[in-house]
């Protein structure tokens, strides 16, 4: 178990060397909290670079759809995990039609329950590109 933690640790700092960067805030929300930033103070501060924008900030993700539109100009691919997905499934699909990018896989997280009267997984990983 040892060995494979330390593996995993190793390949993460080998991941976000040079250019690469991962965001250790919360990201979604403008608070008046430290630790919280907004998707837009971090966009804006890569709007000369395309970027490719991987993001699971656990619930927060339909708060930040409009800004993603809003530079999605700059963005080459994503991935992206959205929560409750019953409740906001028209808000996902809105954000598909508009997110000029390409759907090109859906993938149900073995983490969370299926709604059965929907058949729904609760939370899904979709990626663009």
């Amino acid at each position: 178990m040892f060995l494979k933690n330390a593996v995993a640790f190793f390949d993460f700092i080998l991941f976000f060397r040079h250019k690469r960067r991962h965001i250790k805030n919360f990201v979604g929300l403008n608070a008046d909290y430290e630790l919280y930033c907004s998707l837009e103070s971090i966009l804006e501060q890569f709007q000369e670079e395309t970027i490719f924008l991987k993001m699971d900030i656990e619930g927060f993700e339909c708060r930040v759809l409009e800004t993603i539109i809003k530079h999605q100009d700059n963005i080459c691919g994503s991935a992206i995990e959205f929560h409750d997905c019953d409740l906001h499934l028209l808000i996902i699909k809105n954000f598909i039609e508009h997110f000029k990018l390409d759907l090109v896989h859906v993938h149900a997280n073995n983490s969370a329950p299926i709604n059965l009267d929907e058949g729904l997984p609760l939370v899904l990983e979709l990626t663009f590109s």
